[in-house]
């Protein structure tokens, strides 16, 4: 990434930098760790929005990924939904952490991993994006960019609207100008506006899962007896509810990290003595239930190492269907909340 051009605004108070091929403000600030303080940048501009980024994490950027992140930066700014990016590098994020609900930290890789996958997502997405700059029925779009459809460039721009015309979705006033290429106005249309219904149809009914998941959990989440798996839980919650597929895969991976750690709840006792008198106790020494919760434990414990949930090797089993994510989040979570009620 390169240095930026820099500036300084004294009418702001903040100095400017140019990254991405844009004009930030920023501020730089430090977080303490092991190895000495780690710059953290907090960028903000009037049409991203703002976010939070290590210095590390900005170096590492290639030049080639920066539509990228302006595209989901612009997204997040579009929802209105007052979630802000914190990115990190993964060895940072112990040290480099953003303790308020609406922030989404992520290290980096997770974060580009947000970036549409294939043309299905780009479709929906770029819908979701022009429903949110002009949400009236039959209202021209005429102030838009390559962003809003997750294009690195107007070409692909182009591409992708035309691809949307011949599904029916949007109709588009494209002109052929000196040789270039010119997009003069955008419509959504009765079948666009359908499936755009379909989607947040399908974004309602998880927020209310998740609101109907989470009534009450907060409060059994501050009965949690150990520090380190009570934090833990309450970050692994905080993913799960932005309602996002790479926030659901690090729900799961927070909360794995606290089944692994309440293993261990006696430091007293080694951890396979330690998981011995948690199941005894949870099970009030009934072999029948000791049978029930061990075998739990097992497969929880193969889950965790199988998928690609606390491990990322190649081998591992990926998880594509966010249902799943949902099914091993009640599973874990019901287990580490039930164990807490037998700890001594």
């Amino acid at each position: 990434m390169s240095e930026g051009i820099f500036s300084y605004d004294d009418n702001a108070g903040m100095e400017k930098i140019t990254e991405f091929g844009v004009e930030w403000y920023f501020k730089l600030d430090y977080n303490a760790s092991r190895n000495g303080p780690i710059p953290v940048f907090h960028f903000t501009s009037h049409k991203f929005g703002e976010f939070y980024i290590s210095k590390n994490a900005l170096n590492r950027i290639k030049k080639e990924d920066s539509y990228k992140v302006l595209s989901l930066l612009y997204e997040q700014k579009l929802n209105k939904n007052n979630y802000i990016y914190s990115i990190t590098l993964p060895d940072e994020k112990d040290y480099v952490q953003w303790k308020y609900d609406n922030f989404i930290s992520l290290n980096l890789e997770d974060f580009l991993d947000r970036f549409p996958s294939d043309f299905n997502e780009i479709q929906n997405r770029s819908l979701i994006n022009m429903c949110y700059l002009f949400p009236d029925y039959g209202q021209k779009i005429a102030n838009f960019d390559n962003l809003m459809c997750f294009a690195k460039n107007n070409p692909e721009m182009h591409f992708f609207l035309k691809s949307l015309e011949k599904m029916g979705l949007i109709e588009t006033d494209i002109v052929e100008s000196d040789g270039r290429i010119m997009t003069r106005s955008i419509i959504i249309t009765a079948v666009g506006w359908v499936e755009i219904d379909n989607i947040k149809k399908k974004n309602k009914e998880r927020q209310f899962f998740i609101s109907m998941l989470f009534n009450g959990i907060d409060c059994e989440i501050e009965k949690v007896k150990e520090l380190g798996v009570r934090k833990l839980l309450k970050e692994s919650i905080t993913f799960f509810k932005q309602n996002d597929p790479i926030a659901s895969k690090n729900a799961v991976e927070k909360l794995w990290d606290a089944f692994e750690r309440i293993k261990t709840f006696y430091i007293n006792l080694d951890k396979k003595k330690s998981l011995e008198k948690i199941i005894k106790d949870v099970s009030n020494g009934k072999e029948e239930f000791i049978a029930v919760f061990d075998n739990e434990f097992n497969t929880l414990t193969k889950i965790g190492n199988d998928f690609r949930i606390r491990h990322h090797e190649t081998n591992k089993i990926d998880i594509t269907d966010d249902r799943h994510y949902n099914y091993f989040f009640n599973r874990c979570m019901s287990l580490i909340l039930l164990i807490n009620q037998y700890l001594e």
